[in-house]
């Protein structure tokens, strides 16, 4: 090993080229595992709000309860407040739920003063919900929410899935559940950020001295002869341990 290291330049030169490549090829590929990660973290905040509106929300809303929603004040809205309370809101993930129909009309909230206002610009994503399609979409929380969802987080994770009294059923209205997306997001970033702050950093070093081992130059031929041992040492025992934390993680 000793004699590798102490070997001709042109070796170094090919040696820095490939851990140039693998240090890109290592950060390429933890962005990639970071965004899958995400994906799957709003996939699982869907299946979640799928299985609320069709285990819960279609046990207490039917399509009466669509076309002429009650008052906030009235027993059957206050009973189904009672049950989102108690079972929706206490999983410790949902902040807020609302109940629309495709008109962009609230006709439940955990904010009952939203209830009967209609939310134009979310007319199009509901449509399309109604057509069976879930959607997903980030909102600031200092903006006006349908859930009044309260949090203090630089992003809410809404979800809105569709509403069937019973699985196969017609589509009656569209179930909206939020959560803060800030744990959403470290859960699913973190882990993969020491990669990518490893693998950047490598790959900003190699990047800044292969033009110099590459240089035909008395003076590339010379810097390319003093890079030590030691050198090659570290930066090959980085990109093995941060490999080996990327197979883990996997």
């Amino acid at each position: 090993m000793r004699s590798f290291f102490r070997g001709p330049a042109r070796t170094k030169r090919i040696v820095w080229t490939w851990l140039t490549i693998l240090a890109l090829a290592g950060l390429l590929v933890s962005v990639l595992q970071a965004r899958g990660a995400t994906d799957t973290a709003r996939n699982n905040a869907i299946t979640r709000a799928e299985g609320i509106a069709g285990t819960i929300i279609a046990r207490e809303v039917d399509k009466a309860f669509i076309q002429d929603p009650p008052d906030a004040s009235s027993g059957e809205y206050r009973k189904l407040a009672s049950v989102v309370t108690l079972k929706v809101l206490t999983d410790g993930t949902t902040l807020g739920l609302a109940v629309w129909d495709d008109e962009g009309t609230i006709v439940f909230s955990t904010n009952p003063a939203l209830v009967g206002d209609v939310f134009d610009g979310q007319v199009t994503l509901l449509g399309q919900v109604a057509a069976g399609q879930v959607q997903t979409q980030l909102q600031l929380p200092s903006k006006a929410t349908s859930t009044g969802a309260n949090v203090d987080a630089a992003q809410l994770l809404k979800t809105f899935v569709p509403l069937r009294p019973k699985p196969g059923a017609s589509i009656i209205g569209i179930v909206e559940v939020d959560e803060d997306y800030a744990p959403i997001k470290d859960a699913s970033t973190k882990p993969w950020l020491f990669l990518q702050m490893g693998f950047g950093s490598t790959l900003l070093l190699c990047l800044m001295l292969l033009p110099v081992m590459w240089a035909g130059t008395w003076l590339g031929e010379r810097i390319g002869k003093r890079v030590s041992q030691e050198t090659f040492s570290q930066v090959m025992a980085v990109l093995l341990a941060l490999t080996g934390a990327s197979l883990l993680l996997k």
